[in-house]
């Protein structure tokens, strides 16, 4: 009969949280890095920014709005 093991009995003390904590941490970065995108792009459509004033506003590079912006009315 095979037995089971949980994570926690397999990696040493603490390395578990720490891998947990890096991939929220990534996950959150990537949620709020969404976030800038999305809201560049309603900026984008509105048509009333400039790509200077969205890349300000959103902090994200001056190049990817343009690159967005660009996309947008091809």
């Amino acid at each position: 009969m095979a037995k089971k093991y949980s994570i926690g009995f397999l990696l040493p003390k603490g390395i578990e949280k720490k891998g947990i904590e890096k991939g929220l941490d990534k996950g959150r970065k990537q949620g709020q890095e969404a976030e800038k995108l999305a809201s560049a792009r309603r900026m984008i459509a509105k048509g009333k920014f400039t790509a200077e004033d969205i890349s300000e506003s959103v902090d994200l590079p001056l190049e990817r709005i343009q690159e967005h912006m660009k996309a947008q009315t091809a």
